[in-house]
Order: structure tokens, then C-alpha cells, then sequence
């Protein structure tokens, strides 16, 4: 027991320098490494390259990994295409609305991929909602973290599949740590929302699991990805191999090591320990591939989001066999 509390402890005071917003690694990179700009928002699905941080993985592959903590993927997205940061993690829709419209990003690793057997998101109503169907929320105030993003549409193909016409709801944001209060109060009369603030809002008896709203895209899809632009990619081949040879083993490692990441998950969310330790962890990808990324593109195609659909191999840097 003692040995486990100090691996955590130390897991925990190594996280600390993302309290600052970038790890300290960059102000220390050898010469003789490449330095990766990374930037994500604070959610499980970075999981796999905090670790692989923090055990040495990067810097035995040549890469020094400076990871900044961002307020959304959209600023992630500004940033990448800015070239202030070189990788960035982004849900999956943002990133492909993107590439409709022209700019050059493409997908290198997955973050988190869908598992319906351990859903990460949902929608959540209040505890004592009647809602029960899709056709319950026909006209109602529906709460979103942003408008078109991939919690709405999750939320439209559902509540389509389910009796409702999601054209006739009401889809407002609200930041998803703030959803259960909404709830509990009344403003809203369901809400999509994804852990580990999922599993917060449920524990706060506020709350009730209404669906998995995500089984409505697909049966397995990639919910959110790490990418580059065309040209970072083409210029820097063998770090990204790199990058996705360690993204598939720590992803692999950190599925199956839940409780040696709660700190880590803790100070990176900045959730408190308790709460990362309850919270039902995210399914993280190994390998970027098209059948994980099709369906949203073309989900996205069907609801207007995008002009059409287009095949996803166009957005992709195939990892190495």
C-alpha cells in the first residue's frame, strides 16, 4: 500500500506543472531532441500522452513534448493552424468541419474512441424528470457545452431514432460542469454531457442517465483525435510515427492502469481526487483509422453541418505497420 501511495504521490506533484498551462519539459529539452508543441483541453483523452510524459516515453523516442492546457478545441484548432502549436487534441467534429471548409488539418492518433460497453457521455436529465423518449423532448431547451458540436448531434440522432423530431428542440449552450445545476433549477430540460463531469452530475443525486446518446452515431467511432496540419505532417514523418507508435502502446497501457492515472486525471481537470477516482474513465484509441471517423463525417453531412460527406482517408496520416 505505502508503495502505490507513493507512486501516486509522485504522479501527482510531476502533474503539477500543468497548473501553469505547459509542462515544464519544454524549458528543459537536450539539444539533441525535437521539440513537439502539443495542446489539448483538460479531459481524460489526454491521458495516454500525459503518461507517456511523464514515464520517459517521448524523450527515449527523440521528441521533448510540451503540453499546454487549452480552454477548447477551438482555440486548440486557431493555434494548430497558427503554428504556434504543432499537435493539437480536438473533438472529432470540429476538426472535420474544418477540412470541409478547406483548412489543412489531418487526424495522426485517436484520443478516445467510443465503447458503448462504457459510454462516456450521454444525456442527463433531472432526477425527478418524467422525459423518457426521444418524442419527451419534442420543444424542449436542451443543453449543449457548443452549438453544432458533436454532443448536439449525438442529441438530434437520437432523439430522431427515438420517436422525437429534433428539429423542434431548443439547443442552448451551457459548459458541461454547469449542466446538473441547470438541471436542478429547471433552465434547461435535458443536457449532453461527457465524464469525468458525467460522473460527477450523476453522484450529485441531481441527475439521472437518460441515454447513451453516442450509440446513435455509431457502434465504435473516434469521439475526439490528436492532429497537425498537411505540412507539419510531410516535414516531420518519422516524430509523427513516433508520435503514433507511443499514443498506440500508452493507450493500451493507460485503458488497462485506470487507477495509476487518477492523479494525474485529478490535476489535469482539475477535479479533485475523489471525484477522478468515482469517474467513469474514457475508452482511448490505439490507431487512427477511417471506419472510427466515417460515420461522424457522414452524420455530420446528413444534418447540414457540413456541405457533404467526403472519404475519411483524406483527413488521415496512416500510421506505420
Amino acid at each position: 500500500m505505502t508503495a502505490r501511495l507513493t507512486r501516486q504521490a509522485a504522479l501527482a506533484a510531476g502533474v503539477a506543472a500543468f497548473a501553469a498551462g505547459t509542462t515544464a519539459s519544454a524549458q528543459t529539452a537536450a539539444p539533441d531532441l525535437l521539440v513537439l508543441r502539443l495542446a489539448s483541453s483538460p479531459a481524460d483523452d489526454t491521458m495516454p500522452v500525459i503518461y507517456a510524459q511523464q514515464s520517459g516515453a517521448f524523450r527515449r523516442a527523440g521528441l521533448d513534448v510540451a503540453l499546454t492546457r487549452a480552454t477548447s478545441g477551438s482555440a486548440v484548432a486557431a493555434a494548430v493552424a497558427g503554428s504556434s502549436i504543432d499537435i493539437g487534441k480536438s473533438s472529432i467534429v470540429s476538426i472535420v468541419t474544418a477540412h470541409a471548409k478547406g483548412l489543412p488539418f489531418v487526424w495522426i492518433a485517436p484520443a478516445s474512441v467510443y465503447n458503448p460497453a462504457a459510454p462516456d457521455g450521454g444525456l442527463i436529465v433531472a432526477t425527478n424528470s418524467p422525459i423518457k423518449t426521444g418524442r419527451d423532448l419534442n420543444g424542449k431547451i436542451v443543453a449543449t457545452p457548443a452549438l453544432g458540436d458533436l454532443n448536439t448531434i449525438a442529441t438530434r440522432a437520437w432523439v430522431d431514432q427515438n420517436g422525437g423530431d429534433s428539429k423542434l428542440i431548443q439547443f442552448v449552450e451551457v459548459p458541461v460542469a454547469a449542466q446538473a445545476a441547470a438541471l436542478d433549477e429547471g433552465r434547461i430540460a435535458a443536457g449532453g454531457i461527457i465524464n469525468p463531469f458525467l460522473g460527477e452530475a450523476l453522484a450529485s443525486g441531481k441527475a439521472r442517465f437518460l441515454a447513451p446518446f453516442y450509440s446513435a452515431i455509431a457502434a465504435k467511432f473516434m469521439l475526439s483525435g490528436w492532429f497537425t496540419t498537411a505540412d507539419f505532417a510531410a516535414q516531420h514523418r518519422d516524430a509523427i510515427a513516433n508520435f503514433q507508435r507511443i499514443v498506440e502502446v500508452n493507450s493500451t497501457y493507460t485503458n488497462a492502469h485506470h487507477a495509476e492515472t487518477v492523479p494525474l486525471l485529478a490535476s489535469w481537470s482539475g477535479i479533485t481526487l475523489d471525484a477522478a477516482a468515482r469517474a467513469p474513465r474514457m475508452t482511448n484509441g490505439t490507431r487512427i483509422a477511417a471506419a472510427d471517423i466515417q460515420p461522424v463525417i457522414d452524420l455530420l453531412a446528413r444534418y447540414g453541418v457540413i456541405a457533404k460527406a467526403f472519404d475519411a482517408h483524406e483527413m488521415m496520416v496512416e500510421p506505420p505497420r
